[in-house]
C-alpha cells in the first residue's frame, strides 16, 4: 500500500513544464571609450536580460538606468536600473513588442535612479535595425 502511495504522489506532483519560445530579438553589447565591454542586454519576446562585464569600473556614487525609446513614441521610457555586477532579467513590459524598440539609451543618474523620469546624463546609446 505505501508503495502504491508514493508512485501516486510522484504522478500527482510531477507534471511537465509549459515551455514557449523566448526567442532573442536584439542582443547589445555597450562599449566605453576604451572599447571594453561594459553591458550586455538580450532583448526577448518576454524579458530583459541585463549583464555586467566583468572587471568593470563605474562610479560607485551614481546609478545606471537603461531607456528605450519606441516607434512612435516621443519620449525615452525608463526601464531599470543597470545591475554593477553580475545580471539581472526583468519581465518585458507587454505594452511594447521588441520590434518597436528604435534605440537603447545608458543614462548616469544619482542613486535610486532618475528623479524626473527624464535621463540626467545619457553615456551609452544604441540604435536597433527595425524588424
Amino acid at each position: 500500500m505505501a508503495t502504491a502511495v508514493c508512485i501516486v504522489l510522484i504522478l500527482i506532483t510531477w507534471q511537465p513544464q509549459e515551455s514557449f519560445s523566448d526567442k532573442i530579438t536584439h542582443s547589445v553589447t555597450f562599449y566605453d571609450s576604451a572599447n571594453n565591454p561594459v553591458w550586455n542586454l538580450d532583448i526577448s519576446d518576454h524579458s530583459i536580460l541585463l549583464k555586467a562585464a566583468s572587471g568593470m569600473s563605474l562610479q560607485t556614487d551614481y546609478d545606471y538606468q537603461l531607456w528605450i525609446r519606441l516607434k512612435d513614441y516621443p519620449s525615452a521610457i525608463p526601464i531599470a536600473l543597470l545591475p554593477k555586477t553580475d545580471s539581472k532579467e526583468i519581465a518585458r513590459n507587454a505594452i511594447f513588442k521588441p520590434q518597436d524598440i528604435t534605440l537603447l539609451a545608458i543614462s548616469r543618474e544619482p542613486i535610486g535612479g532618475s528623479q524626473s523620469g527624464s535621463p540626467s546624463e545619457i553615456i551609452y546609446t544604441a540604435v536597433l535595425d527595425a524588424n
